[in-house]
Formats: structure tokens, sequence, C-alpha cells
């Protein structure tokens, strides 16, 4: 039931290149080069009321250099508030630091497997991510899986790259991005490339088609906590050449939350064609207006 991860916290902790305060506590990364072929698993097999002191799986990860990847999802298979056993509550956790141009490819590397009296593989879940402390020093992330990825706590700053089909460019591919706390000063872009998009044409049609495909990125981001008034989080849409963070951006917005749930929106005015010359015709005929008086009351009586 539980088929090949690269990195499996089970009833224990892992940590790989990351920094531990005097509590055992991952509060950074390290800079060594990993590169991870493989899913991360936090999975619920060794759940035991018996267990007294072991109610935390956990793993924390630290990808902080520009060669450093992850190609996999993140399979935790505790629910959110936990699983009881007696009356004991274990908690299932995946810890990220993303930064300075490392690439975590969110996509099944096998089959993620079950995990006994655990949730299945519903999309990649992290309680914490931790992206760049800029903008340009940013973490990758593509999602190329069905599945959300879903974020409980979020800092930083992400670059998180979607592809779309070419001749539908609004139809993007890949699950949404819910974050659902985010720290202050945290930023996130979310970036398409431009196959079937003019973003240099002034024609109304090419226009609006890039104005559309921008608000459909938009609108794959959630920030649930922006519905509570959180306003921690700064959001932006682009488009550039190409799906890597060397390519040249063509088109970028701000990205607004809508009240209701936080789901993300690139709000624009459509624009319309407006002809380069006005037509002229030339009127030569003479009009001629014939006036007509009515007769007084007094000449319609006859006196």
């Amino acid at each position: 039931t539980n088929p090949y991860a690269a990195i499996r916290a089970e009833d224990g902790i892992v940590n790989m290149n990351v920094k531990l305060d005097s509590n055992g506590n991952a509060v950074g990364s390290l800079d060594k080069k990993v590169n991870i072929k493989g899913n991360l698993a936090v999975t619920t097999g060794a759940v035991n009321e018996v267990d007294k002191k072991g109610t935390l799986s956990q793993i924390n990860l630290g990808l902080t250099t520009s060669d450093s990847t992850l190609q996999g999802v993140v399979y935790n298979a505790f629910p959110d508030e936990g699983k009881k056993a007696g009356e004991l509550t274990f908690k299932g956790e995946a810890n990220l630091f993303l930064a300075n141009g490392a690439a975590w490819m969110n996509e099944k590397y096998g089959d993620t497997g079950t995990s006994w009296g655990g949730k299945n593989f519903e999309g990649s879940h992290l309680t914490r991510l931790a992206g760049g402390v800029s903008a340009d020093k940013a973490g990758q992330i593509f999602q190329k899986d069905t599945g959300n990825i879903t974020v409980d706590n979020y800092s930083g700053y992400t670059d998180v790259y979607y592809a779309h089909e070419e001749t539908a460019p609004k139809a993007m591919i890949g699950g949404d991005f819910i974050i659902r706390k985010a720290a202050s000063g945290s930023g996130i872009s979310l970036i398409t490339d431009n196959k079937g998009l003019n973003t240099s044409s002034n024609a109304s049609a090419d226009k609006n088609l890039v104005s559309e495909t921008l608000n459909a990125l938009a609108i794959k981001l959630f920030y649930t906590a922006y519905k509570n008034g959180e306003t921690n989080l700064a959001g932006k849409v682009e488009i550039a050449e190409g799906l890597t963070s060397s390519s040249l951006s063509k088109r970028m917005e701000d990205v607004t939350f809508k009240e209701s749930n936080g789901q993300g929106q690139y709000l624009y005015t459509p624009a319309s064609d407006i002809p380069e010359e006005q037509t002229e015709t030339a009127f030569t005929d003479t009009i001629t207006c014939l006036l007509y008086t009515s007769p007084s009351p007094r000449d319609i009586s006859g006196s």
C-alpha cells in the first residue's frame, strides 16, 4: 500500500538540509545542493494509541540553491485535525524552504499509494512554505499535477509556473494554488508563457485574449485568509516568453482577491477597436424646405 517515496515520515521527524534551533525545530535551510526524484510522504501507518511520545510525523526539507530540485508531489495522509488513536491525536506536517531559484516540479513520481487509516492523495499539501527573502530570490514551483497545491502557512516570495493549451490560452494546465494564511510582506507570482498569444498587437481581440488569459491565471490562486480580513499577500500574474526563470516578461499585472472566498482575479476594462480614419461623405444637393402656416381660428369660422 505504500509505493516508493524519496522521503517518508511515519511516526518520526525527517530533516534534510535544514537549520535547527536549540529545540530541534527547523527554522531555515542550509546551502547544500539537493536533487530529489520522488514523492514526499507523511503517512499514518504507525499511528497507535500506545505510542505516548511519537505523535508527530514531519518532513523538513531545504532547497535554496539555484541547482536544487524536487520532482514529485507532497502526500500528507493526515487530516487537518489530526488522527485520533485512543486519547492521543497524531499530526502530520511537511515543511519546505524554497528559495534562490530552486525548483519544485509538482508532478507524481510513480504511484503515491495509500496510507492505512489516512487520506488518499488529493493534491500536494504543505504545512509551511517559506520562499525567498525578495522577489529576485524567489523559489520556483512548476504546477503540473491536476490536484491543488495547498499551503497552510506561507511566507516570502515564490514564482508558480503554469502551462496552458496553445490553441486555448485561457485553459490553464494544473490544479489551483491555495494559501490559507500568509506572513506579512509575502508575495507570489503566477506565470504562464505566450504560446497562442500576441502581446504586442494593438487589435482589441488580441488585447482582450491576453487580459482574459491573465485573469484565467489569477483565478488559480486562492488566499483564503483574505475573506477574514488578512491582507499580507501581494499577488501578480505574468505572461513570459517561456516557462523558465530567465524568460523575458511580456506582460505583468496585479492580482486582487475576492472578499467572499479569497480567489484571485485580474480586473481589466475590455479593449475596443477605434477606426484610424473617419469616413467623410460630402453632400452637394440643395435641400428645399416648404413652410406651411395654418389659418387662424377666425379664418376657419368664416367670420
